[in-house]
């Protein structure tokens, strides 16, 4: 396995220390990163991006990008495969769209959601724009990925059994692991791991601490800012449970609203690197 983190979260440590990303890069690159998780569309808009992580010796382990596929259907999401081609990168993630909340499928259970998914208009572009990006990508070494996102009310692949009914429709359709964002639907973490395991290729590392203002559900106990070594999401035992599926790709380091972010992603660093190099 080999450690990544995101690009958005160098900006965030130069901001907070006002160092230069070249210098951040280097630094994190002696930590233990080999990799960037890298937005398709900001790279797009600034390849100035890959010179700076190329002459750090990095290299790029995913590119997401977002689409608007359900009131867009004439976007491509091919063009994400297009640029992870260009760069030698072998993930993509595609974020779909959204939907309003009145537009959400309303279900009491798997079998109706997936019915009312079928339905729905703009899950049906959103479906079509995904398998564009799978045609694209078939016969490279690129994988094309969808995640659990973080947003129920908006999102139709946030859910377990979305994901899957994803999967059902697209074929050759694989799958980024977020170790977090289930919470957002009150979903086992671990459980939701075992089930998408098969079709894992890309994996985010993210936890949350409690929040006790929050609600409890089954799973769910707010989703205050944490780094993934102290939130509550048991993220070593995800980890352990997918090298055990033969799982040996990127861990990308995905840790929101820090407020000392470089102590937090070196810690974050050593602490993969424990996972990574621990006696089995």
């Amino acid at each position: 396995m080999k450690i990544s983190i995101f690009y958005v979260h160098i900006e965030s440590i130069a901001a907070q220390t006002g160092r230069s990303i070249p210098d951040i890069l280097a630094e994190l690159k002696a930590d233990g990163i080999e990799a960037i998780e890298m937005d398709a569309t900001q790279l797009r808009d600034n390849p100035d991006i890959g010179d700076m992580v190329a002459a750090a010796g990095l290299k790029f382990s995913n590119f997401y990008e977002f689409f608007d596929l359900g009131n867009h259907p004439e976007q491509d999401p091919a063009i994400t495969v297009e640029l992870a081609l260009r760069y030698g990168v072998s993930n993509v993630m595609i974020i779909p769209g959204f939907l309003e909340p009145e537009e959400m499928p309303v279900y009491e259970n798997d079998t109706q959601m997936w019915e009312e998914m079928a339905k729905n208009p703009k899950i049906a572009h959103m479906v079509a724009g995904v398998r564009r990006a799978v045609a694209r990508a078939k016969g490279t070494d690129v994988a094309v990925t969808m995640e659990p996102y973080g947003d129920p009310l908006h999102a139709p692949f946030g859910r377990i059994s979305q994901l899957l009914w994803f999967a059902d429709q697209i074929e050759g359709l694989k799958m980024t692991l977020d170790t977090g964002n289930f919470i957002y639907t009150d979903e086992d973490a671990l459980e939701n791991a075992h089930r998408l395991a098969p079709m894992v290729t890309h994996l985010h590392c993210k936890s949350y601490a409690v929040d006790e203002n929050e609600p409890v559900g089954r799973f769910y106990r707010g989703v205050a800012p944490a780094a993934i070594y102290e939130g509550y999401i048991p993220l070593w035992h995800i980890l352990d449970y997918m090298e055990g599926c033969g799982y040996d790709g990127y861990l990308v380091i995905e840790e929101d609203n820090m407020e000392d972010h470089l102590t937090a992603a070196k810690n974050s660093i050593r602490y993969l690197k424990s996972f990574i190099n621990r006696q089995k």
